[in-house]
């Protein structure tokens, strides 16, 4: 039944537009809005809960190899089987593979990260007193009326696309020889353990430290989502410092990142208690009305604040990741984007 629809289709994607830069997307789905065809169209799509997408043409060695698998799964033929408006994509690959692409606007990576680990765990035994759900109609296309404006828009998205695609490079990391299990044992929070070793490899790596954004939830708070857990501290240098210093003792060492341990915790703490300041900045910049306001928010224009938000690591800790691995990008074009779980007796990260 698919394969008869796909045949039908000759026309340019649609939904690679949901790949490119946001004012191109604009003005094509303004474009696409003047006809009633596509009106109805972007109603069903934008109404769905979420999207299914099968790729049929996928290298059988892409869902072997696990890293080139999340590329498929993130972005694959730069996008055009993808609608990256959704805010959860089921992309299921011609092996069977199943991957998950989500978009982060509507809830936080742990809620819909706790949605699939159910989905994965009901996965593994019988399921048991769910009612079966009702029949599927017949899958009928999605119908538009492409003009040659938008086939031109869906051209220049898709080039784009294939360059931003083609910067990201996804490494998948794993530490078998431990977990938060044992990092407990040295009486220090497993989440500021990884965030104090970040510091010292990236110091380790360029000799330098970076602006670290960590999310820390705010879910205590009615319409709560994330603060700021800004990792690179103080604390964390000097111990970053230390720890490549072939001449101190080791117990000093151990000094240091006991201070850079603690240090983070107490923002970590503070974070989570709404006591931040990046969303207090963002609510004030939400605030800017005319380029005149802008002008006299000095503070924005300050090279020590434009610096601070070029965050080089961007990370986030999605514990437990038993059952599934995720990822994203970084948020400059030279960053990192690291997603890490802490599982009672291993660590992965990508």
């Amino acid at each position: 039944r698919v394969d008869k629809l796909l045949a039908a289709q000759a026309l340019p994607s649609v939904a690679n537009l949901t790949a490119g830069h946001r004012d191109d997307w604009t003005k094509a789905r303004a474009i696409l809005e003047q006809d009633a065809a596509n009106r109805e169209s972007l109603a069903k799509v934008d109404s769905s809960l979420f999207a299914v997408c099968l790729d049929v043409d996928v290298d059988p060695q892409d869902s072997i190899d696990p890293e080139r698998s999340i590329a498929v799964f993130n972005h694959s033929d730069a996008g055009a089987n993808r609608w990256f408006d959704k805010s959860m994509q089921l992309v299921i690959v011609n092996s069977g593979r199943l991957g998950v692409n989500c978009e982060h606007t509507p809830v936080d990576a742990l809620t819909t990260g706790r949605l699939l680990m159910e989905i994965s765990e009901k996965e593994r035994g019988p399921v048991k007193d769910i009612k079966p759900c009702a029949a599927l109609g017949e899958s009928a296309p999605i119908q538009w009326n492409v003009g040659p404006d938008v086939v031109q828009i869906i051209d220049k998205v898709r080039k784009d696309a294939g360059v931003l695609a083609a910067n990201l490079r996804i490494v998948l990391g794993q530490m078998d020889r431990y977990g938060a299990q044992w990092i407990k044992t040295l009486g220090v929070s497993p989440d500021a353990y990884f965030q104090v070793a970040l510091q010292a490899a990236h110091y380790r790596h360029y000799g330098q430290p970076t602006p670290t954004y960590e999310s820390s939830s705010l879910r205590k708070f009615l319409h709560g989502r994330t603060e700021t857990i800004r990792s690179c501290t103080e604390e964390s240098l000097a111990f970053s410092k230390a720890f490549g210093d072939k001449d101190m003792h080791v117990k000093k060492k151990l000094a240091y990142f006991q201070q850079a341990i603690a240090a983070h915790v107490e923002l970590s703490k503070a974070a989570a208690a709404g006591k931040g300041v990046d969303r207090h900045l963002l609510g004030l910049r939400a605030q800017i009305q005319t380029p005149e306001e802008a002008e006299r928010a000095w503070l924005f224009q300050d090279k020590a604040y434009i610096k601070s938000m070029s965050f080089g690591l961007s990370t986030s800790n999605v514990t437990p990741g038993e059952k599934f691995r995720g990822g994203f990008a970084p948020v400059i074009l030279d960053g990192y984007g690291i997603n890490y779980a802490l599982d009672k007796n291993d660590l992965k990260f990508s």
